[in-house]
């Protein structure tokens, strides 16, 4: 009887795959949410089984969906491979499972809480040889208007490993709450003796913000910054009076020279392959388009993942360079971060010109990365900020967002609720008006904040305008973008 449901559910949920790849919205979950409602959870099990090699999944706070279209273009230059994103639910990752004759399956997966995920059971029925964890920070504590701490977040994402026993992780080595999940792993597997390693990538973009907490302690961890770019000594290396400590890369991207049309980088390492049963080493020197900071070290995640599950080392390097060189927009997720170069229609001299920065920024990492891409191009201090401030109970997001628009040094800043809580944007009005000349806007309705955030742009006198903070950020901040390009004659460039 088993059998037979569940050769009924593959049938269908293959005939749903065919009919869904004519539309969109529920293609990438319903042929699954069909399979498992005929199959169940035990047919996911062995549905799991179809891939030559087994899975990889990717998860983390932010880069998910970009590290995860990268990976698969680099793993198709040897691999068939199976995939699913943009959709983080089991739904989607069965319904990438119904497709026959590959060799690895490639899963985004998202996790907010164990209320609403089901990371360990996850792992227990897709059993996969690889997960990435792209980040950990504090933007997703709250999930249905229901405030989590942070504790419990950071427990939800380990429970996807925390009964791993085989395999490689891919982990964030400049991310103290990554690190954490990955060495604990390290320690029981060393300790039980199974056959499980983690990757560690890092990087010299310093895009993690320098006033963590240590996941072990609680105290503020240390930093300090080394200019030798090896694997065994870092550009920003922190450590704790714990005895916690940044761990050692075994992939990680050194030079960068940021130009109009092409980034150059450099990337080094010694990771452990699956394949191998070993290391091997690469030093080799690639490009990228103009997208941004944070997709250059999703870029990174990529590879680290590439070289962890690469079958012909001796062509990794030929292959990460043609991907990459084929690589665009096309990446990228809406709302993303932008700078344009802007000249008013309206302005006969054409002398005025201002850069505008504009995209999402909804947790602190996100905007201190949308800060430090700007002040790249900016000349002089005279910048307004245009910040849309998080909903209630977000407070610790406001704390990091705080920091950032510091960092920025803005002349002036114009504050307006970003989500639904004018409350909350009243707040933060409070706090930044005691350190900047502010102006609030108490607008929840997003259709009148886009109006407004656009007519603050066009009203601003100033030579660098940034928009940045929470909302409905691919709605929003395209919407805005949209009305930006409408106004001015632009050329445009991408974080």
């Amino acid at each position: 009887m088993k059998k037979i449901k569940y050769l009924i559910a593959k049938i269908a949920g293959k005939f749903a795959l065919h009919g869904t790849k004519l539309g969109k919205g529920m293609g990438k979950s319903f042929p699954g949410y069909l399979f498992l409602k005929i199959a169940s959870f035990n047919g996911l099990k062995k549905l799991a089984k179809t891939p030559k090699y087994g899975s990889i999944i990717i998860t983390g706070t932010n880069g998910k969906t970009t590290t995860t279209k990268i990976l698969i273009r680099l793993m198709k230059n040897e691999y068939k491979i199976a995939a699913n994103y943009e959709s983080n639910t089991v739904n989607a990752i069965t319904t990438g499972l119904l497709n026959d004759n590959v060799d690895f399956g490639i899963f985004e997966y998202g996790i907010r809480d164990i209320t609403h995920g089901i990371p360990d059971k996850i792992q227990e029925l897709v059993d996969p040889i690889g997960v990435i964890y792209t980040n950990i920070s504090r933007e997703h504590t709250q999930v249905r208007g229901i405030k989590n701490k942070f504790e419990d977040y950071l427990n939800a994402k380990s429970l996807l490993t925390k009964n791993m026993k085989k395999g490689i992780i891919i982990s964030n080595g400049d991310n103290p709450y990554t690190t954490y999940i990955s060495k604990n792993k390290e320690k029981e597997a060393e300790k039980e003796g199974y056959n499980l390693k983690v990757n560690y990538f890092s990087s010299t973009l310093n895009l993690e913000a320098t006033d963590k907490k240590c996941p072990v302690c609680s105290k503020n961890l240390q930093y300090h910054k080394y200019e030798n770019d090896t694997l065994d000594c870092q550009n920003k290396n922190y450590n704790c009076d714990c005895g916690f400590f940044k761990p050692t890369p075994q992939v990680k991207l050194t030079e960068i020279e940021i130009n109009a049309d092409r980034w150059k980088f450099k990337v080094i390492g010694n990771p452990y392959n699956y394949f191998l049963k070993d290391k091997f080493r690469f030093n080799f020197t690639s490009d990228f388009p103009p997208i941004g900071l944070h997709n250059l070290n999703n870029g990174l995640t990529a590879i680290t993942a590439y070289a962890s599950f690469t079958s012909k080392p001796e062509k990794f390097e030929a292959n990460v360079k043609k991907i990459f060189s084929e690589i665009g927009e096309d990446i990228l997720p809406s709302g993303r971060f932008e700078i344009f170069e802007v000249k008013n229609l309206e302005d006969k001299s054409q002398k005025n010109i201002k850069h505008v920065g504009l995209g999402q920024g909804d947790n602190g990492e996100a905007l201190n990365v949308n800060v430090k891409f700007m002040k790249l191009i900016m000349k002089n201090n005279n910048l307004h900020f245009i910040y849309t401030s998080p909903d209630d109970f977000e407070e610790d997001i406001f704390d990091d967002h705080l920091k950032a628009i510091e960092e920025a040094k803005p002349l002036k800043v114009s504050v307006l609720p970003g989500r639904t809580s004018l409350n909350m944007g009243e707040k933060a009005y409070n706090i930044i008006k005691k350190m900047y000349d502010s102006e609030f806007h108490p607008i929840v309705d997003q259709n009148e904040r886009i109006n407004k955030i656009h007519e603050i742009i066009l009203s601003s006198d100033m030579d660098y305008v940034i928009a940045s903070g929470c909302g409905e950020e691919q709605k929003m901040w395209e919407a805005i973008k949209e009305k930006v390009r409408k106004k001015f004659m632009i050329e445009s460039k991408d974080k």
